[in-house]
């Protein structure tokens, strides 16, 4: 496995306690934001038995039914193509609920998050980012996730390739993953009253925190203290002032704008 240069989480508001849990909660299939997740094809398995069962049908058809083959199976199109398409949904369905009951996954982004990951993932700024340390033991099994345009169909018992597949429309989150099995993983209840597995994060495995722009202060401040004086770097996001960009300013060099810092200009300017 190749381990990204740099590895990032970005977590909500109501995440906030990490750094007094010091805990990774990992999330089953069902629970993504993507519905394909957990889903692969099963098209052409359902298609071949389908097939083969028509095959059967047309052997033992009555002896007064002279069709030829080609015919026969024109003739039943549209109800095989019926039950194929029920039985691969049905499948689909309950091999998705299977693999929610048997595996726990958590999410990272190799890509420093941009303002859209920022408003989609860390609750519209609110929330906060994670530099995560690659090297770390933690990581060791570390997945990366590969994009392609067609779902991938497993071909055999214990392929679960499809826990590492996306569709090409994901690729610029350039996305690894942590995959675990329940017995592999702990179990507590979170803040939230939910029980929900879990792996403990040693403070060596994390480099830094990005401190979302719209994150409240006092939340902040708390988060802060719960850090106390490990060596993570600690940053405030600040959107820059003519660009459509944030900026990483360390925390302890930011200084809030003064109250009535634009008195002066608002004056010159007769506002």
């Amino acid at each position: 496995m190749t381990r990204p240069p740099r590895l990032f989480h970005c977590f909500p508001e109501k995440a906030k306690a990490i750094f007094q849990e010091w805990r990774l909660w990992f999330s089953a299939l069902r629970d993504f934001n993507d519905p394909f997740e957990g889903m692969p094809s099963f098209d052409g398995v359902v298609n071949k038995i389908v097939e083969d069962a028509m095959r059967r049908q047309y052997a033992s058809r009555p002896s007064t039914d002279t069709r030829s083959w080609p015919d026969f199976r024109k003739a039943m199109e549209a109800d095989r193509a019926c039950v194929a398409g029920d039985c691969i949904r049905s499948l689909q369905e309950n091999f998705r609920e299977k693999s929610s009951q048997s595996f726990r996954v958590f999410c990272f982004t190799a890509r420093k998050p941009d303002i859209a990951m920022w408003g989609h993932y860390a609750d519209c700024h609110r929330g906060f980012v994670i530099e995560f340390e690659p090297s770390h033991p933690l990581f060791d099994d570390l997945n990366e996730v590969h994009y392609q345009e067609t779902r991938p169909e497993p071909e055999k018992p214990g392929d679960f390739r499809y826990l590492k597949v996306k569709d090409t429309l994901w690729e610029n989150e350039h996305e690894y993953r942590l995959i675990k099995t329940l017995t592999e993983l702990d179990e507590s209840e979170r803040s939230d009253g939910k029980r929900v597995r879990f792996v403990h994060v040693p403070s060596e495995a994390v480099k830094a925190v990005f401190f979302g722009c719209e994150m409240p202060s006092k939340v902040r401040a708390q988060m802060v203290r719960d850090l106390g004086t490990r060596k993570i770097q600690k940053f405030l996001m600040q959107p820059d002032t003519s660009k459509y960009a944030l900026l990483e300013v360390p925390i302890d060099e930011w200084k809030p704008p003064a109250a009535d810092f634009g008195a002066g200009i608002r004056q010159s300017l007769g506002m």
